[in-house]
């Protein structure tokens, strides 16, 4: 199913989009994509919420590159390689996963800084 007659031979297919739509049909290629533009947009959500600090700047240009990187090597047939995906997918999820720490640090740092209520009792 990842092959592709050529001049007479069978020889394989090296785009992995093409691979993942020969082998796991238009749904696996959706699926597929959607799980890259998710961690984008998860990123860009928790950008917004940071009020646009320099470091989350840094993690969120880091995630583009990281995607970015991954779309174009997508393009040379790296589906076989668990290694460079795996990596990059490694570190995507820590720097979302710092990302939710600062979005948690910088709630806990609002909520000490507002003055405590009165007890209704």
């Amino acid at each position: 199913f990842m092959k592709k007659d050529f001049m007479g031979r069978e020889r394989m297919l090296h785009v992995d989009y093409m691979n993942m739509l020969g082998g796991a049909g238009l749904i696996g290629l959706t699926l597929f994509l959607a799980v890259y533009f998710r961690i984008i947009q998860q990123v860009r959500s928790l950008k917004k919420k940071l009020n646009d600090s320099p470091l989350i700047r840094e993690v969120f240009a880091t995630c583009l590159a990281l995607v970015g990187v991954q779309a174009f090597l997508s393009i040379g047939g790296t589906m076989q390689g668990v290694n460079l995906r795996g990596y990059i997918l490694l570190m995507l999820g820590s720097l979302m996963g710092f990302s939710i720490y600062l979005y948690k640090l910088k709630l806990l740092q609002k909520r000490a800084n507002q003055p405590s209520q009165p007890s209704p009792l």
